[in-house]
């Protein structure tokens, strides 16, 4: 459970959501390893994301979307 207080930023974090989200959002990071591949920069691996999030309706702050990118450049968990 996060510890950090509302900060009157209504977009939920990832570690919030109800199970079939982090299920919808491990699927977009699949999708987008796939076609961004290992050379992709990171906007664009940022953006692939952002859209993909937006067309199953999640809505995440940009800071976890950073981090979802970060993970996805550099190979990290």
């Amino acid at each position: 459970m996060s510890t950090e207080e509302n900060t009157g930023n209504d977009e939920e974090r990832l570690d919030d959501r109800s199970p079939d989200d982090v299920e919808t959002v491990a699927t977009i990071m699949v999708e987008v390893r796939d076609t961004a591949g290992a050379a992709a920069p990171r906007d664009e691996v940022e953006e692939m994301i952002r859209t993909r999030l937006d067309r199953a309706g999640i809505d995440l702050p940009e800071s976890e979307i950073a981090d979802l990118a970060t993970q996805l450049v550099e190979g990290t968990d």
